[in-house]
């Protein structure tokens, strides 16, 4: 498939996205946060999974909105899976702020593949909740 003229925001939010997310990682803070698991042991049992998400968003064809809904559902259900996984309130949270932010995305760029240019408008406000939520992802999980 070819790229699309009538969709010219896709392909830079999703570039500025996998830059965002592939330099948040999780490495494991010392303090402890809200819930009955410390951050340090959730953020170590979660990052696999974020990693992998992370992974297959960042391998997205943007040139493809199809290929791109596609991983993008991926991404979603990776992340969906982490935070379902968290006994750690606080970081809970936060995997699944990111889990929304990917899920509004994941919405906006399927519409887009089916031809629905409507939603390119939300793309500003997922790129922002997921870059903030990429942010508080990596403050609670580095050192």
């Amino acid at each position: 498939m070819s790229p699309s003229p009538r969709l010219p925001g896709i392909r830079p939010a999703l570039v500025a996205l996998a830059l965002t997310v592939a330099l948040t990682g999780c490495s494991a803070s010392s303090d402890d946060a809200e819930g009955s698991q410390p951050i340090a042991e959730a953020c170590a049992g979660v990052s696999t999974r974020v990693d992998a998400a992370m992974t297959a968003f960042a391998d997205v064809d943007a040139a493809d909105p199809a290929a791109a809904a596609d991983a993008l559902a991926a991404v979603v259900d990776g992340l969906g899976d982490a935070s379902r996984s968290i006994d750690n309130a606080e970081l809970e949270k936060t995997v699944t702020k990111l889990h929304d932010g990917f899920a509004t995305l994941s919405d906006a760029v399927d519409a887009a593949a089916s031809g629905d240019i409507t939603g390119v408008a939300g793309l500003a406000t997922a790129t922002e909740d997921i870059r903030a939520a990429g942010a508080e992802f990596a403050r609670l999980c580095s050192d």
